[in-house]
């Protein structure tokens, strides 16, 4: 054996003189025993010769205008590299269909014409060949199969076929390629395109000759999507069936059972709809796509012309929204009284109210980044509190478009009294949410503190506190419906402490739920109902904000808002959404003309008077004849030496005697007109005195001096 140089892979082709190709294993075996020593080989050599016989005879004529060229056991296609589109069986030790010519005798051929391999091959030569793709073998066989008559099923490359319409199905696939296909997940699958060129109702030789003369890769899709395309065309033309209270209906499409909400929910699927994801479709996947077009808000009729004119269908996995969503569908659609829990997807709950988590399967996801955890309560769905729904209502509203699911652990007390404070439907400005009464300012402000309810969640509360972060959101400026909707599903909250205008505010809040007292405190002030507000006392904490303000002073304003005819609920609902802008009018100077006409009051008439810092002459109406530098920014307006005072507090002094005008100015409220000669005729000035705001420095920072009135 070893003289005649035979090697693994050449083929017996002659025993005592007789061609075996054709012959059973017996018949070959018969013919060894008579003569063993008349075997004749096809060996490594032989096909070598043979190959250059065959390149010598085509070296002579003219290239093919198309498809492959046999030399001898090979046939090869012409294209750069050169590829082996048919292997006799005795050269398929060196190469089979779809492998590359790769070198001849060490020089390379990947980029060679025709002409040069097939001079390389007429000398002497050894062939380098290289392994093809699972594309290669599939173009190769191409070729070969376009000139036999069709099969039905044949072997295109590695490919097994059944040339159905719309599109060829891939009954199986050599293992050696299995993972560069779709159907190989499924056993089975359609054949849609190679590159851009789609297959849809072609034919076998169309097929074939694209296949062949265009570059592309194959494009193929699970089997699933040609059962879809039928169920969705049998079903297009009918009307959904639709529920007795309008939900969403249920409605099987091939191998999908979907809940027709908008994306359309898968609640079940039979096992063969594992190409359409990769993981398989379970409970809660979600229809996002037909191609490139998003389903959105897309009608039911519209999705199943789509299916049935063979569009993509694209999946995403369902979130646990989406399995909570699926289940609850299709828990409605059940018959028989309800039970005290139900699985949801990966999730188990138990119908308290709020439903409660009893269990969590392992694969459970979450729409947070927070996990679902047993013991969990389910507080609220979409933002609508479930502490007062049953089992059915729960259900309901998980059908709805709501997708935030608001899981907190058990103790977190103020996500139920968020809820219930939700389900009210009288809004007040002040409310009791759990232990804590709240006022709505912006941030919202405690104004009451149960005895038991020194916490919420593991914040600590006190009254003139602010509610400024929920669930790690600033909502600062939150309205009521905003600040709790964030807290049912808020796992955290957090107080910032008392400032001084917080506690004015909670001060003012909790005064209008009493009966009203004169003089009152409100906050570190007293003051008596007045109008506008008198200051009657104030707590020493006043100063370190409000440094020159004294008893006596008037509240003239809070944010810009006047004061002069408020009533004492009106100025309360100022000062309970105050900002911190406090207006004060000082009572010193008024006081220093007031004292003064009342001593003037007690001598003898003369013919003017010093009434503290303005002296005034007494004539008709009355004359000022001096002001003191010092008192003229307590007006708005500079009073000069001959002006004359023609109206005191609203009341006219034209014809006034003396002891008439000291009255009117021992009641003096700051407001005067005057009337004043200039240029040849007069002028009515109207003056009032001035105003001071000191700066409030709470959480809204220090205010600047207000302008005048």
């Amino acid at each position: 054996v070893q003289s005649r140089n035979l090697e693994p892979g050449d083929l017996l082709k002659v025993v005592a003189e007789t061609e075996v190709g054709a012959l059973s294993r017996a018949e070959i075996l018969a013919l060894i025993i008579k003569r063993p020593e008349s075997l004749g080989f096809y060996t490594s050599q032989d096909v070598d010769k043979a190959i250059q016989q065959a390149a010598r005879a085509a070296f002579l004529r003219p290239p093919p205008a198309q498809g492959p060229e046999k030399l001898g056991p090979l046939s090869i296609w012409w294209r750069k590299p050169p590829t082996i589109v048919e292997a006799a069986p005795e050269v398929q030790k060196m190469c089979m269909a779809g492998d590359v010519l790769e070198s001849i005798s060490g020089t390379s051929v990947l980029g060679a014409g025709r002409d040069q391999v097939i001079q390389l091959l007429r000398g002497q030569h050894t062939m380098r060949f290289q392994s093809g793709g699972a594309v290669d073998q599939i173009q190769a066989a191409a070729f070969v199969a376009q000139s036999r008559d069709e099969q039905e099923p044949e072997w295109i490359g590695p490919l097994h076929v059944s040339w159905s319409r719309p599109f060829p199905i891939v009954l199986g696939i050599k293992e050696e390629v299995a993972t560069n296909f779709l159907a190989s997940a499924c056993g089975s699958g359609e054949i849609t395109a190679w590159g851009d060129v789609n297959f849809r109702d072609r034919t076998r030789s169309e097929i074939l000759r694209i296949i062949a003369q265009c570059k592309g890769t194959l494009q193929t899709r699970a089997l699933v999507y040609k059962e879809l395309e039928l169920a969705a065309d049998a079903l297009v033309s009918d009307c959904p069936v639709v529920t007795s209270d309008d939900r969403p209906s249920l409605e099987w499409v091939g191998p999908l059972r979907l809940l027709w909400t908008q994306p359309p929910t898968v609640v079940e699927a039979r096992s063969e709809t594992v190409g359409l994801l990769k993981k398989g479709v379970c409970l809660g996947d979600v229809i996002v796509a037909l191609g490139d077009v998003s389903v959105g808000a897309m009608p039911r009729k519209q999705i199943l012309e789509g299916l049935a004119n063979g569009q993509q269908l694209v999946m995403r996995p369902g979130t646990i929204r989406d399995q909570f969503r699926g289940a609850a569908g299709m828990l409605l659609a059940e018959s028989g009284g309800p039970p005290q829990a139900d699985w949801l997807g990966a999730v188990k709950l138990a119908w308290t109210k709020p439903p409660s988590v009893i269990h969590v399967k392992p694969e459970a996801c979450s729409d947070s980044e927070e996990l679902v955890c047993p013991g969990d309560i389910l507080v609220a769905v979409g933002g609508q509190y479930t502490g007062g729904l049953n089992r059915h209502d729960v259900l309901a509203l998980l059908l709805s478009p709501g997708d935030k699911l608001a899981f907190v652990p058990p103790g977190c007390d103020h996500c139920g009294a968020a809820g219930a404070a939700l389900a009210r439907r009288d809004q007040a400005e002040v409310e009791w949410i759990g232990g804590i009464q709240l006022l709505w300012s912006n941030p919202a402000t405690v104004v009451q503190v149960s005895e038991d309810q020194e916490r919420m969640g593991s914040a600590k509360v006190t009254v003139g506190g602010t509610l400024t972060v929920v669930g790690g959101q600033d909502i600062s400026m939150a309205d009521r419906t905003q600040v709790l909707t964030q807290m049912l599903s808020a796992r955290q909250i957090q107080f910032s402490a008392a400032t001084f205008d917080s506690k004015l505010r909670a001060s003012a809040a909790l005064a209008l739920q009493r009966p009203g007292s004169d003089p009152e405190w409100v906050g570190s002030f007293q003051f008596a109902w007045t109008s506008p507000p008198r200051l009657v006392d104030f707590s020493v904490e006043v100063l370190i904000h409000i440094p020159q303000i004294e008893r006596r002073d008037s509240l003239q304003s809070v944010d810009g808002c006047p004061l002069e005819s408020g009533t004492r609920e009106e100025v309360l609902q100022k000062l309970m959404y105050s900002k911190g802008r406090l207006l004060f009018a000082s009572a010193r100077f008024e006081r220093e003309i007031r004292d003064g006409a009342t001593i003037a009051l007690t001598k003898q008439d003369s013919l003017a008077d010093q009434l503290g810092p303005i002296t005034i002459r007494w004539t008709q109406p009355p004359t000022i004849v001096w002001v003191a530098e010092y008192a003229q920014s307590n007006f708005q307006a500079r009073l000069c030496p001959g002006d004359q005072i023609v109206r005191i507090n609203g009341e006219p002094l034209t014809s006034a005697a003396r002891r008439e005008v000291l009255s009117l100015i021992s009641a003096f409220d700051g407001r005067m007109q005057i009337a004043r000669y200039r240029q040849g005729c007069w002028r009515l000035l109207f003056v009032k005195m001035q105003s001071h705001c000191w700066p409030f420095r709470g959480r809204y920072g220090a205010h600047a001096t207000a302008s005048a009135w």
